[in-house]
């Protein structure tokens, strides 16, 4: 949590979180290389480090953590309406293999 989410979202209020906020805090993840936050402290990557990106399983439990946090909160009265969607779940991005030809 303090590597994935915190640093991208664990400002924001939680009531006013909405769908778009999720959408948005995968496609960053999508997009953010292995280890850029370790023990919620922004790390300095090399360039071959930059070139590892979170995997779509990673994102995707996020995705199911985030969806089991905020259906907790609406069950205790925190929230109305959780933000994640069931159908939200993030796509795995195709990213093509390096061919060997």
């Amino acid at each position: 949590m303090q590597n994935l989410i915190i640093p991208y979202i664990g400002s924001m209020e939680m009531q006013k979180l909405k769908p778009y906020h999720m959408e948005n805090l995968y496609t960053t993840l999508s997009k953010t290389p292995c280890g850029s936050y370790i023990e919620g402290k922004k790390q300095e990557l090399t360039e071959k480090q930059k070139q590892r990106f979170l995997s779509g399983t990673t994102i995707h439990e996020v995705h199911r953590l985030l969806g089991t946090a905020f259906q907790y909160a609406v069950e205790w009265g925190i929230l109305v309406k959780s933000p994640v969607l069931p159908w939200t779940a993030p796509r795995s991005p195709h990213r093509s293999a390096p061919s060997g030809r």
